[in-house]
């Protein structure tokens, strides 16, 4: 038997309270690239979810050092979450990077 299509809130909503936080690490570079930031968030929404977003857009390159965040945006259907990104751990030459979905959608404006 089928299972019945799970809308696109639901999905954010069971997306936003099941990560509260994952990490990863990446190599050492001076910044992370915007492209590169958002493939790594989309990979570790889906490895954790198990469901790819339809889309992550960050505002631009992160630098890779400690405490440094950024606000990264996640599409499924029409409803957005903030992504929350923070450099962590800088430690042996090794970035290592937290990602945390919010819980209130980011009001989409209409023209």
């Amino acid at each position: 038997m089928a299972k019945p299509p799970v809308t696109a809130v639901a999905s954010l909503l069971a997306l936003a309270l099941s990560i509260t936080a994952c990490s990863t690490s990446v190599s050492t570079r001076r910044s992370m690239e915007k492209s590169r930031m958002e493939t790594k968030v989309s990979e570790m929404l889906t490895e954790k979810v198990g469901q790819k977003p339809d889309k992550i857009e960050c505002p631009g390159d992160l630098k890779m050092k400690l405490n440094e965040k950024m606000i990264c945006t996640l599409t499924a259907g029409a409803d957005q979450l903030p992504v929350d990104v923070t450099v962590d751990n800088a430690d042996e030459g090794k970035e290592h990077i937290q990602i945390k979905v919010g819980e209130t959608p980011i009001p989409i404006s209409t023209p």
